[in-house]
């Protein structure tokens, strides 16, 4: 179980980005979905977070996806042109 904190931001981006790069190389899977529902707030060091981790998991051969993410960074991933690149419907 990988617990995400409320908020991905500057301060705390090299901690998220070392947990899930952790569930990334613990998992039996090829495939794994992660639900964003717990994240309250999330700026643009967030966001390169995800996608960094994304292409970690690529650089070792496993598609990581990202759901239900909230209104606030569905919007930043809008505003930055990558929400087609993170999110899954």
């Amino acid at each position: 179980m990988l617990n995400l904190p409320q908020e991905i931001t500057i301060n705390n981006a090299n901690v998220v980005l070392k947990t899930i790069s952790e569930l990334v190389d613990s998992s039996d899977v090829n495939e794994i979905t992660l639900s964003l529902s717990v994240i309250a707030y999330c700026d643009s060091a967030g966001i390169a977070v995800l996608l960094e981790a994304k292409k970690y998991a690529a650089s070792v051969q496993k598609q990581l996806y990202f759901s239900c993410p909230n209104q606030q960074l569905q919007d930043l991933a809008n505003f930055l042109k990558v929400s087609e690149l993170l999110f899954i419907d």
